[in-house]
C-alpha cells in the first residue's frame, strides 16, 4: 500500500537495475539466477522498481518484474488510491508492528484530517489498542443518533 512512498536506495536501485538486464539474457538460467538475486534483495528490490523507467523493457523482462512484485500489490491500484483516504483503515495500519507503514498511516492521517498525531508504534498489546481506538474516537466520523 504504502511502497511507492519507501525512499529508494541508490544502491539496491544500481543492483536492480544488473539484474533487470540479466532478466533479457539468451539463457534461462542466467534469467532464473537473476530472478533469484531479484528476491533475495526483497523488499529494498521492490521499492526500486516501484521507482524505475520500464520502457524499453522486453516482454520477458517486465513479465519476470511484474510476478516478482505481484506479492507487493496485495490490492489493486483503485483499491489502494480508495483506501489511503479511509480513515479506520489507515487506524487500522497502525497494529500492524512495522514502523514504515506505522509512519506512512500516521503521516496520511495527519494529511487527511490537517492535524498532527500523536501515536507511540513501540506500544504492544493492550497499550496499542488503546492508543489506537483514542485516536479512533478522535478523528473517525461519529454516527448520528437516531433520534426517538
Amino acid at each position: 500500500m504504502f511502497l511507492a512512498e519507501a525512499p529508494e536506495d541508490p544502491q539496491v536501485t544500481q543492483q536492480v537495475e544488473r539484474i533487470v538486464a540479466q532478466l533479457d539474457s539468451d539463457d534461462v538460467h542466467e534469467r532464473d539466477a537473476a530472478a533469484a538475486r531479484l528476491a533475495e534483495l526483497s523488499d529494498p528490490a521492490a521499492v526500486s522498481l516501484m521507482h524505475i523507467d520500464r520502457s524499453g523493457w522486453s516482454p520477458e523482462q517486465s513479465s519476470r518484474i511484474d510476478g516478482f512484485l505481484s506479492s507487493y500489490r496485495l490490492v489493486s491500484d483503485e483499491d489502494a488510491h480508495r483506501l489511503r483516504d479511509d480513515l479506520n483503515f489507515l487506524l487500522d495500519c497502525l497494529y500492524d508492528t512495522d514502523d514504515f507503514t506505522v509512519h506512512c498511516s500516521l503521516k496520511r492521517l495527519g494529511e487527511i484530517t490537517g492535524k498532527p498525531l500523536a501515536f507511540d508504534p513501540s506500544l504492544r498489546d493492550e497499550a496499542r489498542r488503546n492508543a489506537v481506538n483514542a485516536l479512533r474516537e478522535q478523528l473517525a466520523p461519529t454516527t448520528p443518533k437516531p433520534t426517538k
